[in-house]
Order: structure tokens, then sequence, then C-alpha cells
């Protein structure tokens, strides 16, 4: 069989110029007769960065453009074999020390934090892979348990890497965050953190587990910063130990050690945003880190899902490429390789050609603008305020911005669309019957770049206007005007035994 060539575009020799120098120190290599290991990679990130949709388009375009004629049997079958995975991983691995010397580090300067390394970590999922194995839902239908990966972010060069896969068990569709957690080994964790140095994840509240959070801090040097859950039960017990004084902590209400009931002591730091007013609760196992800046390095764990929507939207990596457990998890890798791939081209491009992103810069620009124009002024106060409701309708100013609405003008009506013609309004319920059924769907719209404008939308289950419930059912997007998209997420069928009922959107600014 013959050795097809590496791709040798003048683009491709740069881009994948990082790849073909760490090789040769990369695990498990070998000399493949058909794609050989450094092809293979390259054929993984294009395929993120391609717009084809399925593996089969993606290779006959590959051939169309006479770099190689792929037989795609060979393809899928090295996209599901273990040493393949153990290489690119140990590539992107490498790819995490040489961006240490390449990207600017944005907590240089904070000599508060040079010794820590400081990681984002959350998950994210992909719908089923064609032949996935279906079971039936509380409904009786029929579908397959979506892909699931945690992705750790280093905050400081925005290397990504893949934690591990979720693989929910007892037929659950999702696996908890603190069941990843404890599968992993405390080295897996740091993540090649020399000895010494601490590593502090910053994670969502479905992290918390005090007495492992306990062990992990005082046995291998890991912490963790979350939000506190609402019905947290730690109790204060010591005096305020708010700087009151340093005029960063501007917007900390107090920062206090509490004990948890299995004798667990954390740290609190309770935060109000001056922009918007919303109050935000922090809980931490260190005690030694300013409070603003931990609440500034929660505050960048948005970064994280900044990067999820780019896959989604961006890079449109929605669905599984295959079934084995191997190829879901090179899936994984792969797009970590193409975000840090492009992140250094990014780079070389600034410090080689003086390109700049003027895309997103100009994206910037016309947010404040946006806001000037609508409200008056840029200004997050009075009836700018993101909580101000100027008209006296239902929505405030940040729920109208988010939803794609003018705070000047009251308005009425609902959301609805007609195929991508999009009419902004409040979330509405949206009817669909399949197959002699009735289901109920959350129907809302939404800010297209909502990622990079840092808004999150959660929707919200009741059956009885008390007790509230997050879903955690990825949107459905049913039309895209370029600007706004109409997403919907289907009623759950019951909360704690009782039939659902009602829904409602939170819209938060991080």
């Amino acid at each position: 069989m013959p050795q097809h060539p590496l791709l040798d575009t003048e683009f491709s020799q740069r881009f994948f110029a990082d790849i073909l120098s760490l090789y040769p120190g990369s695990d498990r290599r070998y000399h493949c007769p058909g794609i050989s290991d450094l092809h293979y990679c390259q054929l993984g990130v294009l395929r993120c960065l391609d717009t084809a949709t399925t593996g089969q388009q993606f290779l006959q375009h590959h051939a169309d453009q006479n770099v190689a004629d792929i037989d795609p049997g060979h393809f899928f079958k090295a996209l599901k074999s273990p040493r393949r995975l153990a290489n690119i991983t140990s590539l992107n691995d490498l790819l995490a020390q040489h961006m240490r010397q390449r990207v600017a580090d944005p907590y240089f300067t904070c000599p508060d934090l040079a010794g820590w390394d400081l990681y984002a970590v959350d998950g994210h999922y992909h719908h089923a892979a064609s032949f996935d194995p279906k079971t039936k839902d509380t409904k009786g239908n029929s579908r397959a348990i979506a892909t699931g990966h945690f992705f750790r972010l280093n905050l400081r060069t925005h290397h990504l890497s893949c934690l591990d896969m979720a693989n929910p068990e007892d037929g659950k569709k999702k696996a908890h965050d603190i069941t990843v957690i404890k599968r992993r080994s405390a080295a897996q964790l740091r993540y090649g953190a020399a000895k010494g140095r601490k590593v502090l994840l910053v994670w969502d509240k479905a992290c918390i587990d005090y007495h492992l959070w306990h062990t992990l801090k005082h046995t291998h040097g890991i912490y963790f910063l979350t939000l506190e859950k609402t019905n947290s039960a730690a109790e204060i017990c010591s005096p305020d130990q708010l700087d009151r004084a340093e005029p960063k902590n501007a917007g900390v209400i107090s920062d206090h050690y509490v004990g948890t009931s299995n004798g667990v002591m954390l740290r609190r730091i309770v935060y109000t945003n001056p922009e918007d007013g919303v109050t935000y609760t922090y809980l931490t196992t260190d005690f030694t880190l300013p409070a603003y800046q931990l609440v500034l390095l929660y505050k960048h764990r948005w970064d994280i899902e900044k990067i999820f929507h780019q896959l989604k939207s961006k890079m449109n990596e929605r669905k599984s490429w295959a079934s084995s457990l191997a190829a879901k998890q090179s899936h994984a890798i792969f797009e970590c390789l193409a975000h840090n791939l492009l992140l250094l081209f990014e780079e070389r491009l600034v410090r080689e050609e003086a390109i700049r992103d003027e895309v997103e810069e100009k994206k910037q620009r016309g947010r404040t603008r946006s806001k000037a124009r609508k409200s008056g002024t840029t200004q997050n106060a009075g009836n700018a305020a993101n909580t101000a409701n100027p008209d006296g309708n239902a929505l405030n100013n940040l729920q109208k911005f988010a939803y794609g609405l003018d705070p000047k003008v009251s308005q009425a009506d609902v959301v609805s669309y007609n195929g991508n013609s999009i009419t902004p309004g409040s979330p509405t319920v949206m009817i669909e019957r399949t197959q002699g059924a009735v289901d109920y769907l959350a129907l809302y719209s939404r800010c297209k770049d909502f990622a990079s404008a840092r808004l999150t939308y959660t929707v919200q289950f009741s059956a009885d206007l008390s007790t509230w419930v997050p879903s955690t059912t990825q949107p459905t997007v049913r039309a895209d005007n370029g600007t706004l998209e109409a997403v919907s997420i289907a009623y759950p069928l019951l909360i704690d035994g009782q039939q659902v009922r009602f829904f409602r959107v939170a819209v938060d600014l991080q």
C-alpha cells in the first residue's frame, strides 16, 4: 500500500509546523504503510476545520484537491486505533509545553499567581454518532445517548486538552462532574505541573465534594474554585477577611472562612457585579489569593464556554464521528489540536505579519455602539442599566438585548419564526405533534454571538412555580438569521414526580 504524502502547500507547512517539529518526541510513533501518523493528525485537524458534515464527504473533498485518495475504511480504522489515540494525545500534551513559550500569559504581571497553574474545566456534549446504539427514553422514543467530554483550558496559554470522557453509568444520559474528578488520578489533574506548584481548577458548582477537595489540596496541591450551591449549609466561622483598603476589591461584599458539616474548612467570597447588580457567592479551598483575583479567575472561566460555542457554531462539530470509544476520544483530541494550532497560527500572524483579528475587534466596537444607540449611553446606570426597565414592560434591558429586542420600545409579542426569518419577542411555549404524541417545548431567541457577548441563557422548568430545575439539554436551533437564533428545549416529563407545566429563561451577563 502506498505511503500518502503530507500536505505540502505553503499554508499547511506553516500551519502544521509545530506538530511537525514536536512529532519526534511524541509517544507510540509507528511507521504505517497506509496513512502516516503525521498525515493522520493533519487529516483529523482539517476535518474539524472543513465544512464537510460527514467523514465520507471530507475524504472525497480531500481527494478532489489532488492531495491524496484516502480509503475511507482505512481512515475510520485508524480513527478507532488506541495507538493512534495515544499518539495524538501525546502531541497535544507536547503543544501544552510549547505554547507556554509562544503565547502571552495574561497573568504574567500578577505576582500573587506566580506559583499557580490555572485551568477552567467543563463538560461539552456532541450528538450521538449515526450508528450508536439507541435506548428508549421516558416517552418511549428511541434515542442514542449524547457523547460527552470534559475539557480543560489553561487560562494562561488557552491550551485546550481533554480531561476525560463522560461515560455515564446506570443508564444516565450524562455523567456527573464529580464522578469524572474521582476517576482521574492526581497526576492527571495536575497535568504535568512541577513539584511545588499549585493547581487551581475553576469549575462550575457540579464539582463540589468537600471531603475530596480537602484530600486533593493537602495531599497533591490541587485547589478548586466554584460557585456555592443555593442549598449549601456551610456556616461562617471567622471574622470578615476582606481587605477593604484594596481598591481592586470593589464589588466584593465579604470574605469569610466557612465550615461544612463534615469538618472541612473553606473560603466564601460574596461579590456583587457593579455593572448589573447580580450577586455571586464563590467557594474555594485557597486561603491566600486576594478576593478580587479569585472573582476575576471565575469570570475568566467563561473563556471555555466561548470555545465550546466556536467548536459547535464555527467548526460545526455537533455530532460524534464514529461509535467506538477510541474514535470518540480521538474526535475530542482533534478538536483540541485544531483549537491550539489556530491559536499558534494567529500568534505567528501577529508576530511575523502584524495581522490582527480585526473582525473580533470590529464586533466589540459594534456591540458598544449598539448599546449606546439603543440606550443613549454605554454606561450601566440609570435607564441604561442592565436591570433597568425604562418602558415598564415585563423585560429589563439585559433580557431585551439577549432576545434581540429594542430596550426603548415596549413590545408584547412572543418570539416566532418562519424558515430563517425570526420575529424577536418574549420566550413562549411551542407545541409539536409527532407520531400521535404532543410535545411541549420552550422556545426563545438568543444572540448568535452570545458566547463572545458573555451572555448565558438557562432554561428552568417547574411543576408548581416554587421549585425551578435548570435544564441540562442542549438547545435545538430552529432558525438562524445571521444575528439571532430561535432555539428550543423540550419539556422534561416530570419533576419530583409532578408533571412539568411552566418554564422561564434566566439571562445572565458574565
